[in-house]
């Protein structure tokens, strides 16, 4: 039997955040101001478990792509809610919509429903179109990006410290090393992760988690 995806849970420390898991892949619910949630990154196999979890939290009004590749569940997603917007970056609709066939509207189209703490980012010097949330929580920042870093699998436990960079990210996501390495020391800066969601692997925890992002930063070269 084809593996399904998860209930959605709330993401520890997390006032917005909701994440759902089908073996290494992560889908996240956002809770919006209009009190609807915004699905991120939906991954295929949407099971009725996950459906009834999701009615709880209010309804998918939007369903974002983080990225150009990120697209295997989108048209299952927008069928089971075809209400919802569709959204992703721009540099990213061209490749979405011929690998879908669906329509996409700008991140901004969403910005206004995003609940107070919680912001889009797009770090520069990329070619995949991807997009990250940077929420600001009481416990400190919570980032969750796509391909670029992962944890470990979910067969070796939901949490960890370890965190990694995608092998294929720097050929098939990044257009200037030096471009997106300066981006993400100046997020890393501004806005140091205390807890780090990757779309691949286990959720990542760590008091050292802004270093090991700058380590890994720096062994680009």
């Amino acid at each position: 039997m084809a593996a399904k995806l998860s209930t959605f849970e709330a993401v520890d420390g997390s006032a917005t955040l909701y994440t759902a898991t089908k073996n290494s892949l992560r889908c996240t619910a956002i809770k919006l101001r209009t009190g609807g949630v915004c699905l991120y990154s939906p991954v295929s196999g949407l099971s009725e478990e996950a459906k009834d979890s999701l009615i709880e939290l209010g309804e998918a009004q939007y369903l974002l792509a983080p990225n150009t590749y990120h697209n295997a569940g989108l048209v299952e997603y927008s069928k089971a809610y075809p209400k919802a917007h569709l959204v992703a970056s721009e540099s990213a609709h061209a490749r979405l919509t011929s690998k879908t066939g669906l329509t996409f509207k700008e991140l901004s189209s969403l910005a206004n429903a995003l609940p107070e703490g919680l912001t889009l980012e797009e770090p520069r010097g990329l070619k995949n179109g991807e997009v990250w949330l940077i929420e600001s929580a009481q416990i400190g920042h919570i980032w969750h990006v796509v391909d670029a870093f992962a944890g470990q699998k979910h067969t070796e436990g939901p949490i960890c410290d370890i965190v990694k960079m995608v092998k294929v990210f720097p050929n098939f996501g990044i257009k200037d090393r030096k471009v997106f390495a300066s981006a993400v020391m100046q997020l890393i800066e501004i806005s140091p992760p205390k807890i780090l969601l990757p779309c691949h692997g286990a959720l990542i925890k760590s008091p050292e988690l802004a270093d090991k992002l700058r380590n890994l930063i720096l062994e680009l070269g």
